[in-house]
């Protein structure tokens, strides 16, 4: 990370990476009528663009949004030591934010990236299982980003003096502006964001459900993108004390719900350490929130037998 950060100019890089891979998606209605001209111009059958080579096209350019999301996401997490200096998340604010609120349903934003290798579909043995090449869609890593980057901003005592700032500050991209910055860090507009942040939880989570019987393991990194994103808004509303507290009730009960599922899924596999440390750490979450946030009892009993169940497990290898 030190190295990316390292090269000059590397956020306005990203940046513009970021608005160069959703130039023509963003736009349609000029990509259709490229494929339409070239159709009437060439026919069907020798035409240059194929639904093939659309296909390819919005699938590429989702890979590269989330790709870049996930380096942001990533970033958050190593901040410090990597040099980040508060304007690189001013000007990486915007990237994350158009990430987060409206979505479109084209197939670009829409796009994960779940890649096993090769190998692993001839073995049986879980002993040689895997984790995938996993980067959850854009509705769920864009607000994931965004939320990390108002953690780093609130850790550094920097998120509530950006009202007040007069000029835009140094070294800020130039696709940024001041009055971009404090729209997207004004307390009304966090609110929303986390509002909007705990619907999609919620939605991703139920995706998985519904995958578990068929697809556990293709569950197990929904689960984990969704518990991702729970614990990010939770990290930025304990820096924040009870300033958003309202705007993210049931936030930690989805941490809790898809941590446990994540340690049922391990144990299915027979991963028995994750299974321990994801079901303790499911079991400490809901002890450690609100009465009228923590779930089922029975259900937190499951988690602990499962982490039991775990030790017992490792006991024995």
């Amino acid at each position: 990370m030190r190295s990316f950060t390292s090269q000059a100019k590397w956020a306005d890089r990203l940046v513009d990476a970021w608005t160069a891979s959703g130039h023509w998606c963003e736009d349609s209605e000029e990509f259709m009528r490229s494929f339409a001209a070239a159709q009437s111009l060439y026919g069907s059958t020798q035409s240059p663009f194929s639904q093939e080579t659309i296909g390819n096209f919005y699938d590429g350019s989702g890979r590269s949004r989330i790709s870049l999301l996930r380096i942001i996401t990533t970033l958050t997490h190593f901040s410090d030591a990597a040099g980040v200096k508060n304007v690189d998340i001013y000007s990486l604010l915007g990237v994350a934010y158009q990430a987060s609120f409206k979505m479109n349903q084209e197939r670009n934003r829409t796009q994960s990236i779940c890649d096993w290798p090769l190998w692993l579909a001839r073995i049986t043995e879980s002993s040689y299982w895997c984790d995938p090449v996993h980067v959850s869609p854009e509705r769920v890593l864009g607000p994931t980003a965004f939320a990390r980057l108002l953690v780093v901003l609130a850790q550094r005592n920097a998120l509530n003096s950006i009202q007040f700032l007069q000029r835009a500050p140094d070294g800020l991209s130039p696709t940024t502006s001041l009055a971009q910055i404090q729209q997207m860090t004004h307390p009304d507009i966090i609110r929303r964001f986390l509002h909007i942040s705990i619907y999609r939880i919620k939605d991703y989570m139920q995706g998985a459900v519904y995958l578990r019987r068929e697809m556990p393991a293709r569950a197990g990194v929904v689960f984990y993108g969704a518990a991702e994103l729970a614990a990010a808004i939770i990290a930025f509303v304990d820096l924040t004390g009870d300033t958003y507290t309202q705007a993210t009730v049931g936030a930690r009960p989805a941490l809790v719900v898809a941590l446990g599922s994540l340690a049922q899924i391990s144990m299915q596999m027979k991963q028995y350490k994750r299974t321990y440390s994801l079901a303790l750490t499911a079991a400490e979450v809901d002890g450690k929130s609100n009465t009228g946030e923590r779930i089922d009892p029975n259900l937190v009993e499951v988690y602990r037998r499962l982490a039991r169940d775990a030790k017992k497990a490792l006991d024995l290898q």
